[in-house]
């Protein structure tokens, strides 16, 4: 009883369809049959969507003319302001959205879409996504909102500020209610805690300012990946890919060139350590030592990699630039240590022994451990 001229999202419907099988070709000729039913602004859309369609087929098979396909796709969306450009698949259109934004191509048009349709990219870690929230919590805690600092202030928002880190701190979640609580609200009495928390709830939605950024489901709460970016799920995700390296069939051929951009992303993300000079207790504390302990694991592979291939010097910038992340890693003051020996810089090895020593005892009360020690006696020599 439809009329055939306004059957067309039930045509498109079935092309997205079969791109979301791997049918794309078949896709193509579903909407080739839709153009003679099609007239005046209703052509212009039709013929977006085929180039969207043919710009997915190209990226798929990697085709040589996929850049002109997809920048020519996106230009022509952009013209008619068609933001819901593949619009039944929207991890395609996240994949066509990221590659012309590395592009440089319509960029407004893109973000703007991307927001509106809470469009993801391949790699999750992007921070240069146009996520409607971040929250870095390595380091002081910092909320932006759509890529402007939220500046916070006042009695009334600590609580929330604090459940916005501890949801940071663990990459956003989920939660439950109950170690929230016992985290924020260890000292209150049996009734109150409940409803303390929902309270800081309903304050942290108002300051982020986006409906659903915050999921609460199954006695759960966290932050949705979807809308909000948070530094430590994107370093939690580079380290496992990291690992992943390290455990291949491949490790030894591959792992040294491919870890390279990683290690530097890790550097990247860790501005400091979890919260900075905030005080952290319970849980926090114990996640603060975790990330500590990865991104120190990190620097220390990557630059035993630089070392067995010769390049003490990128090594020993390495260590340099991870020691101002995090000047409590005693690992790092080792590693340090044993690349300045093998330059023949036993004066500035033993300078990084006394920076070391220096920082453990009065900030942990603790001295070196053996092996820091040994690498001090090597450099002052017979």
């Amino acid at each position: 009883e439809v009329p055939r001229r306004d059957q067309g999202v039930d045509f498109v419907l079935r092309a997205h369809c079969l791109v979301a099988v791997g049918e794309g070709q078949q896709g193509l000729a579903v909407l080739e049959t839709e153009r003679e039913h099609q007239s005046g602004a209703a052509t212009q859309t039709l013929q977006v969507i085929v180039q969207m369609v043919e710009a997915v087929l190209a990226l798929q098979g990697q085709a040589t003319d996929r850049h002109m396909r997809i920048v020519d796709a996106v230009r022509a969306a952009s013209a008619i302001d068609y933001g819901r450009f593949l619009h039944y698949v929207p991890e395609w259109a996240g994949r066509i959205a990221e590659y012309a934004l590395d592009a440089g191509v319509e960029t407004e048009f893109l973000r703007a879409a991307i927001r509106q349709r809470r469009l993801l990219p391949d790699d999750p870690t992007r921070e240069d996504w146009p996520w409607r929230r971040h929250v870095q919590a390595l380091g002081e805690l910092r909320l932006l909102r759509d890529g402007e600092p939220v500046h916070t202030a006042g009695k009334s928002q600590r609580k929330p500020l604090e459940l916005l880190a501890l949801l940071a701190a663990h990459g956003g979640g989920p939660l439950t209610i109950d170690a929230v609580i016992d985290q924020l609200w260890p000292s209150l009495d049996a009734n109150a805690p409940r409803a303390s928390f929902d309270m800081a709830l309903s304050r942290l939605r108002k300051l982020l300012e986006v409906p659903d950024a915050i999921r609460v489901t199954e006695g759960k709460v966290g932050l949705n990946p979807a809308v909000v970016w948070t530094d430590v799920a994107a370093f939690e995700h580079v380290w496992e890919r990291l690992a992943g390296l390290e455990a291949g069939p491949d490790a030894a051929a591959t792992a040294s060139e491919a870890a390279a951009p990683l290690a530097d992303r890790v550097l990247a993300l860790y501005r400091d350590r979890l919260l900075g000079s905030e005080d952290a207790t319970g849980a926090l504390q114990s996640v603060r030592e975790r990330l500590a302990i990865k991104f120190a694991r990190v620097v220390v592979d990557h630059g035993a990699r630089l070392e067995s291939l010769g390049q003490w010097r990128v090594a020993t910038a390495l260590y340099e630039r991870a020691l101002t992340r995090d000047t409590l890693a005693e690992p790092l003051y080792r590693a340090l240590m044993r690349a300045h020996l093998q330059l023949g810089e036993r004066a500035e090895a033993l300078r990084t022994f006394r920076r070391c020593r220096q920082l453990l005892t009065a900030v942990l009360g603790t001295e070196p451990s053996a092996q820091t020690q040994a690498l001090a006696r090597a450099a002052e020599g017979p």
